[in-house]
């Protein structure tokens, strides 16, 4: 089951880039593994820790991964 915003029940986030804050990946919560959209290779993708910050794509929420 896809995790939600806890602000706006969206199911779709984003990260940043860490060594470029403009780039950043779209990602979904299945199941405790994480889904990269835009047809990113996992391989290439960075990685996403439970302290990682996380950004909701609907409205202004922003937390942690752990926090959803």
């Amino acid at each position: 089951m896809p995790k939600q915003c806890p602000k706006c029940r969206c199911k779709k986030f984003y990260i940043q880039d860490l060594d470029d804050s403009y780039t950043t990946y779209t990602i979904e919560c299945v199941d405790e593994n994480i889904v990269f959209g835009g047809g990113i290779d996992p391989q290439q993708a960075p990685v996403v820790n439970s302290d990682t910050p996380i950004f909701c794509e609907r409205c202004s929420w922003k937390g942690a991964l752990e926090d959803i």
